[in-house]
């Protein structure tokens, strides 16, 4: 029976490795992370170690409860982390130059892995896997849900700083990459460098912590609902840039569809972000899958020298090529590449039916303080990938709901002229489940009536002003909503007639007259002469 119970086991255990196994179809099983989270979401990826950028993910793949498995990222790392000091005397590009990975990539304890495992590449503990509570992730009345997250963080040792690579995937598909930086101060100066600084010590020692810029840049290379072949690279993302504007107390929305490589800068007045949407795939309401980049961290930021172009911008769009990896510096990691920072990368190129790729830089500004020694506490810096369309309803819920819109009315603006009626299509700009007209207030200078759908207006006669009436709608629940329609009227245009020199028509043209002119005087020296 014994003999039978290890046969079984050892069945079963065979069984196991060969299911990870051809799910772990783009790298080997060690570096093959697959978790499930609380709500029933699956995110899946490989991850290898580059001695430049550190632990890179790769083939991303999410999968929402009882929904289809879609990848996200074809590739996901960090670009540069470029430091310059305030007092010009360093200027540090730690990715290219020094590299995340190698003997710099940090040998991980269980103790910092808490509740979580660790992954090994070459027998050191590079990477761990957590999952984490996140909070609350709605509450609507009395209904609230938890989320959670899976956590990847690797940690990387450069000069005096460490910095902690995290990547949190949501279970409702967001996407948080981050960066923290740690460990101790790297430079310091004297009291003839206080101006670039902070003063650290006793005024007679004069020790002052010199300031400085992280810039921190990643380079995502989307590829939305791919095979994640090689040979098969998505052509079919499309990136575009949301901006809004406001007129008149109203907000308006802007998109701009980018063809070609871009380099563009926040813009915290437009609430500037961008979307990269797969142009083929829907959800079930027929909106296409989108991922939108949001940059919530654009109180900081450098725009550096002239011999550092790449600090102009913050959001990058450009053609993958294989050697373009490294946002500055480049070409001292790829000799043979043409380019050597992002502000060549993107040169104009048509991104249309490419595999593209998006950069984005986030940067911190560090002014130390006297707590900031011997060690200082972490600064986080870190953006957004949120899903737009991914999902037809909040995937947190445990059962979808039916769509039903918020009953809502917004007022209308019209005009006329007080000899004409005219037709307003109300329910335009109003939002609820099958909404229909409740009822349609008399207006004080005129008349109003509903025809198919839309308020017909007509004014008194000789009426000229703003005529205001109410008008109310309900949805299929029978709940109303009411507000207000304003008609401007005006007196009606008034049209004279006129002679003038040019060629529109009910005028005589100034050839004619002319010629009139000419017949005129052959008729009187015809009679006057005549024999």
């Amino acid at each position: 029976m014994r003999n039978k119970l290890l046969v079984l086991s050892s069945l079963l255990g065979l069984l196991f490795c060969y299911g990870n196994a051809s799910t772990a179809e783009f790298c080997d099983d060690q570096y093959y992370v697959s978790q499930s989270l609380p709500n029933g979401a699956t995110w899946d990826m490989c991850w290898t170690q580059d001695d430049k950028q550190g632990i890179r993910y790769h083939h991303v793949f999410y999968q929402p409860k009882d929904e289809t498995r879609r990848m996200v990222l074809y590739d996901a790392s960090i670009a540069q982390i470029h430091v310059p000091y305030d007092d010009n005397g360093a200027r540090y590009h730690d990715v290219s130059d020094f590299g995340l990975g190698a003997d710099n990539l940090v040998a991980l304890q269980q103790a910092e892995c808490s509740n979580g495992q660790l992954g090994y590449y070459n027998s050191k503990a590079a990477i761990c896997q957590q999952v984490i509570n996140g909070g609350a992730a709605y509450r609507s009345g009395t209904s609230t849900k938890q989320q959670s997250y899976l956590k990847l963080f690797s940690i990387s040792d450069v000069g005096e700083y460490l910095y902690s690579s995290s990547w949190k995937f949501y279970g409702d598909g967001r996407i948080i990459p981050s960066i923290e930086a740690t460990g101790s101060l790297q430079r310091f100066g004297g009291l003839d460098k206080e101006q670039h600084g902070w003063l650290m010590s006793n005024n007679s020692e004069g020790s002052v912590g010199l300031a400085h810029m992280h810039n921190f840049f990643w380079r995502l290379d989307f590829d939305l609902d791919g095979t994640g072949n090689s040979s098969s690279i998505d052509t079919n993302d499309t990136v575009q840039e949301i901006n809004y504007s406001d007129y008149a107390g109203k907000r308006y929305r802007e998109l701009t569809t980018f063809t070609q490589e871009q380099a563009r800068s926040v813009n915290p007045t437009s609430m500037r972000s961008w979307l990269v949407k797969d142009s083929n795939t829907t959800n079930s309401k027929g909106h296409n899958i989108a991922y939108e980049v949001r940059l919530n961290q654009a109180g900081q930021r450098e725009i550096g020298p002239t011999f550092e172009p790449f600090t102009n911008n913050d959001f990058f769009v450009s053609k993958a090529k294989s050697c373009e990896r490294i946002a500055s510096h480049n070409q001292r990691v790829f000799a043979d590449c043409s380019t050597n920072n992002l502000n060549e990368f993107v040169d104009g190129e048509s991104i249309q039916g490419q595999d593209i790729v998006a950069w984005v830089g986030v940067s911190f500004y560090h002014m130390p303080r006297s707590e900031d020694a011997p060690y200082m506490d972490s600064h986080e810096s870190t953006f957004e990938i949120i899903p737009r369309g991914w999902h037809t309803s909040n995937p947190m819920l445990d059962e979808a709901p039916t769509t039903q819109l918020r009953l809502s009315a917004s007022e209308d603006r019209a005009t006329t002229d007080n000899k004409s009626s005219i037709l307003i299509n109300v329910l335009a700009n109003d939002t609820g489940s099958n909404i229909t007209f409740n009822t349609l207030d008399d207006p004080a200078n005129g008349t109003a009536r509903i025809v198919g759908n839309q308020v017909e207006y007509t004014p008194d006669t000789g009426f000229v002003g703003i005529d205001s009436f109410w008008y109310s709608i309900k949805d299929s629940t029978g709940t109303p909503f009411g507000t207000k329609i304003y008609v401007t009227v005006t007196e009606p245009e008034v049209t004279t007639s006129s002679v003038s020199s040019g060629s529109g028509g009910g005028s005589l043209s100034g050839s004619f007259i002319f010629l009139l002119c000419l017949l005129g005087s052959y008729k009187w020296f015809s009679r006057k002469y005549k024999h």
